[in-house]
């Protein structure tokens, strides 16, 4: 069943506004509405690929569902460590739905850049987190987790060159980008101009996964028809 444009404008528009309302919730800081409404985008976008999507895929419906439960818990400041954790998870969950689409003599190219990535990540964390306590191992996992993601959808779009798999890929690297705000934010909690940066751009990374999983799915159907 295909999303009719009467109900998938409003849900895109109401996506755009509730992010833009939730960055000028964090940079204002004297507003009253409650940072719970950062789970709403995740949940439009669960709703927008069940009812666009033709083939429902159960492995995009978990990375959806729990980077939403991911959400959730990020709500609750005490919780960071889970929060944390579920959030590398759902990266996780996304490099296995790219993984399936690639073939056994790429995993070599895969390690390749997933050590190159860790080294990276190594190197950031040392020079921007000064003292991370008991955040560190909740923070390298999500960070690996991430690196993983990021090599496996950039040696499947190195490999195919396709749009669908290019937006995925930016999709990461804007995932990226957002985790290294955050990181600033960490070490300074009161940098909250970085912290709306982060945000905005978590949610732009989630709609173009959820655009490229559309796209995909849309071209793989018109493989099959030709």
């Amino acid at each position: 069943m295909h999303i009719s444009t009467k109900l998938k404008i409003p849900l895109l528009i109401s996506y755009t506004l509730i992010t833009l309302l939730i960055m000028f919730v964090v940079i204002s800081e004297t507003t009253t509405i409650d940072l719970t409404i950062k789970v709403v985008p995740t949940l439009i976008l669960v709703f927008l690929y069940y009812l666009s999507s033709q083939k429902r895929q159960k492995l995009i419906l978990i990375f959806f569902i729990v980077t939403f439960i991911a959400d959730c818990i990020s709500t609750q400041e005490q919780l960071f460590i889970l929060a944390t954790f579920t959030y590398g998870f759902s990266n996780v969950i996304l490099a296995l739905i790219i993984f399936k689409e690639l073939k056994s003599k790429s995993v070599n190219l895969i390690l390749k850049y997933l050590a190159f990535f860790i080294v990276l990540l190594a190197v950031i964390l040392i020079f921007v987190i000064e003292d991370a306590g008991n955040y560190l191992v909740s923070i390298v996992f999500h960070g690996v987790a991430v690196c993983l993601a990021l090599s496996v959808c950039l040696t499947n779009y190195l490999n195919t060159m396709i749009m669908a798999n290019k937006i995925i890929l930016i999709g990461v690297g804007f995932r990226v980008f957002s985790d290294l705000a955050y990181l600033i934010v960490i070490s300074d909690q009161s940098n909250t101009l970085f912290y709306a940066i982060s945000l905005g751009v978590y949610y732009l990374s989630k709609y173009l996964f959820y655009h490229g999983f559309i796209l995909k799915e849309q071209e793989e159907i018109k493989i099959q028809i030709n």
